[in-house]
């Protein structure tokens, strides 16, 4: 599976274990190559031994959920999907994801889509950037492979997948969230109350670090990358962070990103370069995270404040000035320094 973006939220560690549960409550970190991006899980238990086993078995899960998902994969599941226009999803965690996307492209009104699979190949952004001269669609192109999108032209009955019109399966925008949400849920499994997942820029959390404080999430700053513009501080819920920084190609001096907006065919183009979504689980802010970009500010504020446990915090440039927004159920203060600090209303 291509990743859909770089990973674009630094972590920001405390390393101070004062006020920690137990002298022995330990904090566990291991960085690796998996899901098709970087996997960092961070977690804190007071036995080495099992945080070993943790490790491999975490590991490796996120490898077979990456091979389940992934529509690049030549012999992968969605790739025999995308072959027929109709097929029975025999593996249940492919049938509720499938079932969640479609879910959320209704909501967003198709400004997340997974049908997008002929436009995303069609753009192929990641290959694109490694060209000098890199090739943008012709028109003609686009208009025909997005006769070929859309979500309505994905149907489930029972576990069949009906595929009309040509259309064809990515979940590339939704699938680093489940399983995200599905390495959580194994920790969970093991009785790890305090921990830190973040795949490829999908991030969960749960407890507090070392047990005495939030986790804090720095957002980076989209027009500098080695620097941050804020700190959330949470618990108990995930966060997504995309942008048009992340993925893209310059041709002609304009810039060509990642985030397709499955109506026009080409990039998103509302003014918003960052937008960090916060949600109960990393799948919704996952798949939100990309409709909210499309969206653009005013209608992605307006649609967060109907859906009480989904919220937002957008960065975009106005006549040169960095702007920050965001929805209700944040809290906002900027700091001496110049940069926000954001936690959830209680």
């Amino acid at each position: 599976m291509l990743r859909k973006k770089i990973l674009s939220i630094l972590i920001l560690f405390l390393f101070v274990f004062s006020g920690c549960k137990a002298k022995g409550y330990q904090k566990y970190s291991q960085t690796r190559l998996a899901m098709g991006t970087t996997l960092t899980v961070t977690f804190f238990t007071e036995d080495k031994k099992k945080a070993k086993a943790i490790f491999d078995e975490i590991f490796l899960l996120a490898n077979q959920l990456e091979q389940l998902f992934s529509s690049r994969n030549p012999h992968g599941t969605i790739k025999k999907i995308n072959q027929q226009s109709q097929y029975t999803l025999s593996d249940p965690l492919l049938l509720t994801t499938i079932k969640q996307a479609l879910k959320i492209a209704q909501l967003t009104e198709g400004a997340f889509d997974p049908s997008l699979y002929h436009l995303i190949s069609l753009w192929d952004i990641e290959n694109q950037m490694q060209k000098k001269d890199p090739k943008i669609p012709l028109p003609s192109a686009i208009e025909k492979v997005l006769l070929k999108t859309g979500y309505q032209n994905l149907l489930i009955k029972n576990n069949q997948l009906f595929l009309n019109n040509q259309a064809a399966l990515d979940l590339g925008a939704i699938a680093k969230g489940k399983i995200v949400d599905q390495l959580a849920k194994y920790l969970d499994k093991e009785a790890i109350s305090d921990y830190f997942i973040n795949g490829g820029g999908d991030i969960a959390v749960k407890g507090l670090f070392g047990g005495f404080r939030k986790w804090k999430i720095a957002i980076t700053n989209p027009y500098r990358n080695q620097e941050f513009l804020g700190v959330v501080n949470i618990s108990n819920v995930a966060i997504v962070t995309s942008g048009n920084y992340e993925r893209f190609f310059i041709s002609n001096n304009q810039r060509f990103h990642h985030i397709l907006d499955p109506k026009t065919g080409y990039p998103a183009n509302t003014g918003i370069d960052s937008v960090t979504v916060i949600a109960n689980d990393a799948t919704t802010a996952d798949a939100m995270a990309t409709a909210l970009f499309v969206m653009g500010e005013k209608k992605g504020l307006a649609f967060t404040e109907n859906y009480p446990h989904l919220e937002v915090i957008f960065f975009q440039k106005k006549q040169g000035i960095i702007t920050m927004s965001h929805s209700s159920g944040i809290q906002a203060s900027k700091q001496q320094n110049g940069q926000w600090s954001f936690r959830l209303k209680e």
